[in-house]
């Protein structure tokens, strides 16, 4: 059986393929978080690899923004160069697409990114001119050669730090401030100095704070820092701002705790040295913590830093003022001076001691709790002890923690490592026997066979006390373990042989040569399989009896030891398959489209002996009732009895199982839904199959097919079978589905039908949707945009064109959803007019709401707008399509010719909901409370009158249907539908009645509550009609 390949069995499916895919991609992610939490690499570093690797496919625009404003930051900027200058380097290796890639980065830090990469990058001059006699063509009859040619000379142009690199760095930076958020908002312009400087501040200021404390919380979890280990680090790192009291508390109290003080104190002393590589400030905050705990720590610190008082001594000669006038060495001398005191652990140390432990009792809380009497030295002495023996313990254990986490290993494959490592100290008793057990689970057993196999292979490469460790547990598995494990080590003997020649004598006098030599000599005596073999395992079976527990229980005795030996071999057969079915089924469920719904029918339907569990049964009706699952569980079954021609007839009669089961607990709608299976179902009818037993499996198939087509064919049975099992269902509660209808339960049902089919169509697109934003690299706004402009009937509402504006004000989602519409609009010369169509609407929403380049970028398709504009299409309806096409395509043309239209547009409708204001809007206050009068003009045209000293905010009135003209003093604005009206009229001052036909109907005006400010008229006339 497969169920990941076809129905051949083999590997080689579509579904094995995508499988392959994606664990692939996870594998990937998880190597990239672990190195993000273990190493020192940065997320910027790890991207700019992949950005750069030689795999096919070019670095997409938002991993080339994250890299250009990741180079802002000293410590990416030179992660980053250093991986560039090693692409360009293998170019002359023969990795040219890894090369080619590193030029692409390299351009757009160039205009993107800090003006240093210029200068940066001279030393790659000559490689990049070999680049630019590069040739290749690939087997498509692509010329890459050309690609790369070009490339490198556009890179070289720019490395000329001529008027070139200027013009590119001015555009790009115009185009940034066109499309707010894109790229590196860092870019300047001549104008632009203050705006840098105050951005490089702030930028600075923020430091991926977000990040560092993901980081943070990710050691915790999965490394072996402490919580006082990482404040250390943060209170005597290199940024400005000394450590606050809190911290320096918490940090003294930690170092009465073994393993935090250890820490504690190899982090001062690293920071302590430093200083005489220049990191100053890492140094003079390190002196601040030092001095904290010499008063209120433990008392032994003052012995661990005498090491120090050379490196603390120079400090008191530091000179150093900032730009603003602050004398730090005044600072650093002060300090270093006040610590050398307290290290000569004088009457001075005791002193300021006592007068931190009286300040503590009195602050209750303060400081650390901690403090040492002059009678606890001996506490302190057994602390350490301690502390030094728990230290490797500690440390192996969360190593062990993290491992079982985070990787594939088990329990016994851990214990099997250590029970075979470098170490001095042979394996005891405990850990052989729970080897020798798990060695009888399949998994179990091929990890730990292959961890001797490989311990043993060591013996050669000198690394003979694992090898002799690996002897140990083998002689015990020989004796202990599954019979075959005497053939498993078969290819070892070789190896075994040589180590009967081992010598070696250790410095205490002890023969280890000796101990090899026998243990080497006995194991090779019992891969002999000879009676010696049977004679010890029937020994280790008596001392198992006589200790119950001692030993894997699966070992036969005297009396019935063969068929109890039989029965625990073919069990360890039985499983092997099992676990393996199960670790697959895992694996489809975690990284896969698979239901446990879906599984459970392939099994239940499978071609192995055995017939579907009534359990398994209802499970999968009461599956069947959810959208997702019971197309899932409909598809297994036509398959399974389509495969009955195919000659697989064991899973058709499951199915039939399955399928009576879905008629008479199931929807309704399932009857209807296999009747195109009526005809394979009849050729059942004529089966005739009996086994080597004498089993007359033929009959059982017909009886259930007949069984099956009567219930298919005939309503009144098919009502009985249901009402029948209703009841049943009602007498055993909790069987089968509890949505069965009652006679007075009909409604209920038909409505549970209708929500069903209403559903599923919704349901799958929700779910291709998460999918690929949980699993590709797609944003919201992109899948927004290729639903408002797939070819389904139906254009986009209101609601979707503001976001998709919104989302284009962003430098990633502008590029995503240009190239969307730009492929909508291309795809109306092949026929989809629809979607050219709602792309149309999309655009005319962008020109007049989104960034000012969308007129630009679109040029490029204008003729392709242009032939819309002869569009003809009526529907079956009589709908005429066409004159819509053909009206929007010139309402867009006349929008790309970025004249007044296009102006006008734009400061009308004020950017939409984007949030950006037009130049009417900037000084518009955030309330006023005016005061309202209403009357006729000449024109009979409802005037309102307001006192104020400002403006009136506007805001959206989304109740306004058609429009609404007002009109002031000193402004003149026309709003269409759905766009914005005095607040005031939001609050009631407006109402209107619904209208019948060839009526008319005047705003009704309406007082405020609250008018109370006496200000300058400005008057408005308003004509709102609904």
């Amino acid at each position: 059986m497969s169920i990941i390949g076809g129905n051949n069995g083999s590997f080689n499916g579509p579904i094995f393929h995508e499988f392959k895919k994606q664990a692939s991609f996870f594998l990937k992610e998880k190597i990239k978080t672990t190195r993000l939490v273990l190493t020192d690499v940065t997320p910027a570093q790890l991207l700019t690899e992949e950005a750069t690797n030689g795999n096919p496919d070019e670095p997409d625009a938002d991993d080339l923004n994250t890299i250009s404003r990741a180079a802002f930051e000293v410590d990416d900027y030179y992660r980053i160069v250093e991986i560039l200058h090693k692409r360009l380097v293998r170019f002359v290796l023969g990795n040219w697409r890894a090369s080619y890639k590193a030029l692409i980065v390299l351009e757009h830090l160039l205009t993107h990114g800090p003006k240093r990469v210029a200068d940066e990058f001279q030393c790659d001059v000559d490689v990049i001119t070999e680049m630019e006699s590069f040739q290749y063509i690939d087997d498509k009859g692509y010329n890459w050669g050309l690609n790369v040619r070009n490339k490198s000379g556009r890179v070289l142009d720019l490395l000329e730090k001529g008027p070139r690199l200027k013009q590119e760095k001015d555009k790009a930076s115009k185009i940034i401030r066109a499309i707010q958020g894109f790229g590196s908002f860092c870019l300047e312009t001549p104008s632009d100095k203050e705006i840098l400087q105050e951005c490089d501040s702030e930028f600075k200021k923020q430091a991926s704070f977000f990040l560092k404390e993901k980081i943070k919380t990710a050691r915790l979890a999965l490394t072996d820092v402490t919580p006082a280990q990482l404040l250390t680090k943060e209170a005597t790192n290199g940024n400005p701002g000394v450590p606050n009291a809190y911290n320096l508390n918490t940090i003294s109290r930690a170092a009465f705790i073994a393993d935090d003080y250890c820490r504690i104190v190899e982090i001062l002393h690293k920071r302590l040295a430093r200083f005489v590589l220049g990191n100053w400030r890492a140094s003079y905050k390190a002196l601040i913590v030092l001095e904290h705990l010499l008063t209120h720590g433990p008392e032994r610190v003052a012995d661990e830093f005498q090491r120090d008082i050379d490196v603390i001594a120079e400090m008191e000669s530091f000179q150093h003022i900032d730009d603003k006038g602050y004398n730090w060495g005044l600072n650093m001398r002060n300090k270093s001076e006040r610590v050398l005191d307290l290290l000569e652990k004088g009457p001075f140390l005791e002193q300021e001691r006592d007068k931190a432990r009286k300040i503590t009792s009195k602050i209750q809380g303060f400081g650390s709790f901690c403090l040492k009497t002059s009678s606890e030295p001996e506490i302190l002495q057994e602390c350490n002890s301690e502390f030094k023996k728990e230290a490797s313990f500690f440390l192996e254990e969360k190593i062990k923690t993290a491992r079982l986490a985070l990787t594939d290993v088990t329990p016994a494959q851990l214990l099997t490592e250590e029970a075979t490592n470098g170490n001095p100290g042979e394996p005891d008793a405990h850990k052989l026997n729970t080897i020798s057990m798990a060695a009888f689970e399949v998994d179990g057993y091929y990890r730990i066979v292959e961890i001797i196999h490989k311990r043993l292979v060591r013996f050669v490469l000198e690394n003979w006390r694992a090898s002799y460790k690996a002897l140990i547990v083998l002689e015990h598995l020989l004796t202990h373990g599954p019979e075959s494990v005497a053939d498993e080590f078969e290819r070892d003997i070789d190896v075994i042989k040589e180590m009967e020649r081992f010598q070696h004598i250790d410095d205490k006098g002890y023969n280890w040569g000796l101990s090899v030599r026998k243990k080497s000599e006995r194991v090779l005596n019992l891969l002999e399989k000879g009676p010696i073999l049977k004679q010890e395992r029937d020994k280790a079976r008596k001392i198992t009896r006589g200790i119950q527990g001692s030993d894997n229980f699966c070992l036969e005795t005297s009396s019935s030891k063969q068929e109890i030996l039989q029965e625990c071999n073919s069990n360890f057969k039985k499983q092997a398959s099992f676990f393996i079915k199960e670790k697959i089924k895992t694996a489809r469920l975690a990284l896969t489209d698979v239901t446990p719904a879906q599984l459970l029918a392939e099994e239940a339907t499978n071609g192995s002996p055995g017939g579907p569990d009534a359990h398994n049964l209802k499970t999968i009706t009461s599956a069947a009732f959810e959208v997702d699952d019971y197309y899932r569980i409909v598809d297994i079954l036509h398959k399974r009895l389509v495969s009955f021609t195919l000659g697989n007839w064991r899973a058709s009669y499951k199915a039939l199982m399955v399928l009576e089961h879905l008629l008479t607990h199931g929807p309704e709608r399932v009857a209807e839904e296999f009747q195109c299976d009526i005809d394979v179902i009849t050729k059942m009818e004529s089966f005739q199959h009996i086994d080597d037993k004498g089993y007359n499996w033929g009959l059982n198939v017909k009886k259930k097919s007949r069984t099956v087509l009567d219930i298919l064919e005939k309503e009144t049975l098919l009502k009985q079978e249901r009402d029948e099992a209703r009841k049943i269902t009602r007498e055993i509660q909790g069987f089968g589905n509890l949505c069965f209808e009652t006679s007075s339960e009909q409604e209920i049902l038909q409505e549970c039908n209708l929500e069903f089919k209403k559903q599923s169509s919704s349901f799958l697109k929700e779910k291709i949707k998460s999918a690929r934003l949980a699993l590709t690299d797609v944003t919201r706004a992109q899948l927004l945009t290729e639903e408002a402009t797939n070819g389904k009937p139906g254009g986009p509402d209101a609601h979707n064109l503001k976001t998709i504006s919104k989302a284009a004000f962003e430098g990633d989602d502008y590029y995503r959803i240009v190239d969307i519409l730009h492929k909508r609009l291309v795809s109306f010369v092949l026929g989809n007019w629809r979607a050219s169509y709602k792309a149309l609407i999309v655009l005319e929403h962008l020109l007049t709401h989104g960034p000012e380049r969308v007129a630009d970028e679109f040029q490029c398709d204008l003729d392709v707008i242009t032939e819309m504009k002869s569009f003809q299409h009526t529907d079956d309806k009589g709908y005429n399509w066409g004159l819509n096409v053909r009206k929007k395509s010139e309402r867009v043309l006349n929008l790309l010719e970025k004249g007044p239209l296009l102006k006008q547009e734009r400061e009308i409708q004020g950017f939409g909901s984007s949030g950006v204001k037009s130049s009417s809007e900037q000084e518009i206050p955030q309330e006023c409370n005016p005061e309202l009068t209403h009357h006729k003009n000449q024109n009979e045209t409802t005037v309102i009158e307001t006192k104020t000293e400002k403006p009136v905010i506007i805001p959206t009135n989304p109740k306004m249907e058609k429009k609404l003209s007002i009109k002031s003093s000193s402004t003149s604005l026309e709003y269409s539908k759905q766009n914005v009206v005095p607040d005031e009229l939001n609050e009631g001052i407006c109402d209107s009645k619904p209208l019948l036909a060839g009526q008319k109907n005047e705003p009704v005006i309406k007082t405020p509550m609250a008018l109370n400010r006496k200000c300058d008229p400005i008057v408005y006339e308003v004509i709102c009609w609904w």
